[in-house]
């Protein structure tokens, strides 16, 4: 009876895997790895971008990578009420002492739509990049509404929309800001993001 090479090849490597796992059948099968967080080369981007996706989806919760400046621009959108709620989870794990890491943690976000299903936010758009940061003084943010004063706004911000309807998010000495507490705290800085 004559075999073939490929058919004389798998029982050679079960044959091998047959002696050197008979001991211990589990030691042979393949188990799970610890998940990695994937890199991202823009992280506050990737969060607008969910954010945007989901409330385009008109999805009830999205999923957000933690980190400190994602949570304290999702406070903010909380107390411009532009968002339900919002909620730190765990990332189930095999090992518990990997939780200790911050990046094994997800933020909860609830999204916010009004009786007709409409959702808070229609519009959201990043404006400060790693290549290109846009910085403003406080008074580009102050009696911006007229038409007059905004021709006297710097050319780099002048591009930005900017009335009754949006609103901006800054990146001040303070922390995290929509443009009415940076008003009220007498402070300026980046422009993050602009909502509509």
């Amino acid at each position: 009876m004559t075999y073939s090479f490929q058919s004389r090849k798998k029982q050679l490597q079960q044959s091998f895997y047959n002696k050197k796992y008979q001991d211990n059948p589990t030691m042979g099968l393949i188990t799970t790895r610890k998940k990695k967080t994937p890199f991202i080369a823009n992280p506050f981007g990737d969060l607008l971008t969910r954010i945007r996706n989901g409330c385009n989806a008109k999805k009830k919760y999205v999923k957000i990578i933690y980190s400190k400046k994602n949570l304290e621009f999702l406070n903010v959108l909380l107390r411009e009420n532009l968002i339900q709620n919002i909620s730190l989870h765990p990332i189930e794990t095999e090992n518990p002492a990997n939780r200790i890491n911050s990046n094994t943690y997800y933020i909860s976000v609830e999204l916010k739509y009004s009786l007709t299903g409409e959702s808070r936010i229609k519009k959201i758009v990043q404006i400060s990049t790693f290549s290109r940061r846009v910085s403003c003084r406080l008074n580009s943010i102050k009696n911006e509404f007229n038409k007059e004063t905004k021709l006297l706004r710097p050319k780099h911000i002048r591009f930005i929309p900017h009335n009754e309807y949006t609103l901006w998010i800054l990146n001040t000495s303070q922390g995290i800001l929509s443009e009415r507490e940076a008003i009220k705290q007498n402070v300026a800085g980046e422009i993050l993001c602009w909502i509509l």
